[in-house]
Order: C-alpha cells, then sequence, then structure tokens
C-alpha cells in the first residue's frame, strides 16, 4: 500500500507506515468480535507497551451460544497469545488495547 503524502512528504518512512497498516488490517481492538465475520481463526497476540505489563485484563473464546469454551484473567503479563479456533463464535477481551495475528 503506497499513501501519497508519506511518499511526498516522508519516504523514508514508507516502509514502517505499510507495516502498521498491515498490523491494523490483520488484527483487532479490545471488544466482542464474531469468529469468521469480525475476525478470522487463527492465533493473535497483545503485546505491552515497552516497559508496561497488562494488568486486569481478560480475554474469552465462546461457542456460539455464549458458553466460555477457554479463558483468562491476566494479572500481569507482557504479551499473551491466543489461538481462536474456527469453531468458536466469539472472541472477547478486555484490557489487551490490541490484537495482532501471529505469523
Amino acid at each position: 500500500m503506497n499513501y501519497q503524502a508519506v511518499e511526498l512528504l516522508a519516504p523514508d518512512l514508507q516502509d514502517k507506515v505499510d507495516a502498521a497498516v498491515d498490523a491494523l488490517e490483520n488484527g483487532f481492538a479490545d471488544g466482542t468480535h464474531i469468529v469468521g465475520e469480525d475476525i478470522q481463526p487463527g492465533t493473535y497476540t497483545a503485546t505491552a507497551s515497552s516497559g508496561t505489563t497488562f494488568s486486569d485484563a481478560y480475554w474469552d473464546r465462546a461457542s456460539t451460544s455464549g458458553d466460555i469454551l477457554a479463558n483468562d484473567f491476566v494479572t500481569s503479563a507482557q504479551s499473551v497469545t491466543v489461538t481462536i479456533s474456527s469453531s468458536d463464535g466469539q472472541f472477547t477481551s478486555r484490557g489487551f488495547g490490541f490484537w495482532e495475528q501471529s505469523s
């Protein structure tokens, strides 16, 4: 992806802008997301800002009927990784900010 303003004003930043856009396109923010519609199955990682940790954060994977399949209350972690299955109905998270798809 190429952004004309970046290309004209700061061409040396084009690669960083492209990487940030790719991350946004391959991840999602906190909230409740329907698997297969809002987000795709896969492995995702949330990483705390440098020098900080997640505290009092929560995530859960649920079935289409809302039954919790797996969950975790995170009291202190620098990063958290979750694999969302194609059979999951939804994924909910609070306190992580952004989840990026792992490669």
